[in-house]
């Protein structure tokens, strides 16, 4: 019986000690170091789009037909070391033509410019500070868009987005 009370009273000493000396050897792993940082520097970052020559007046659109090219002006000011950018550009379109509108966009001319990825443009590196690019944007009807949708507004809506990247 006294072995049996003995072992227990073992037992729970180990783990007990076992505890603690997992606790203890958890606080010496912690290790500060100070690092050398760089300078810390702010500015200032804004972005502004406008159409070039005022708001489109689009024509309706028919089956295989699209919207006459428009452009954007895209342009970045501020200040600061670092501010490079890129943008981005989206759209959404009356849900009932989601399946039979197409939108691109293009920095510079519509069709030979530079088709504008889902990630922005550029798709690698990055715009200076400071700079404007020119968005051609376009809307192309499905030439067997359905019947359904005649007499209903596309109601485009373009989102435009300055994205701050390294600089």
């Amino acid at each position: 019986m006294r072995r049996i009370h003995l072992g227990i009273v073992a037992g729970i000493v180990a783990i007990a000690v076992a505890l603690t000396g997992a606790a203890g050897a958890q606080a010496l792993w912690g290790v500060e170091r100070a690092l050398q940082a760089g300078v810390t520097t702010t500015g200032n970052f804004s972005v502004t789009a406008s159409w070039l020559g005022g708001t489109p007046a689009w024509p309706s659109l028919f089956p295989g037909a699209r919207t006459p090219d428009t452009k954007i002006r895209v342009t970045q000011a501020g200040n600061g070391t670092t501010l490079g950018w890129r943008v981005r550009v989206s759209s959404t379109v009356n849900p009932a033509f989601a399946s039979d509108v197409t939108f691109q966009a293009w920095a510079g001319d519509c069709g030979t410019g530079v088709l504008i990825p889902a990630g922005g443009y550029p798709s690698t590196g990055h715009l200076t500070q400071n700079t404007s690019v020119d968005v051609c944007v376009r809307y192309t009807l499905a030439a067997l868009a359905p019947g359904t949708l005649q007499g209903k507004g596309l109601t485009p809506n373009i989102t435009i987005t300055g994205e701050q990247v390294g600089g």
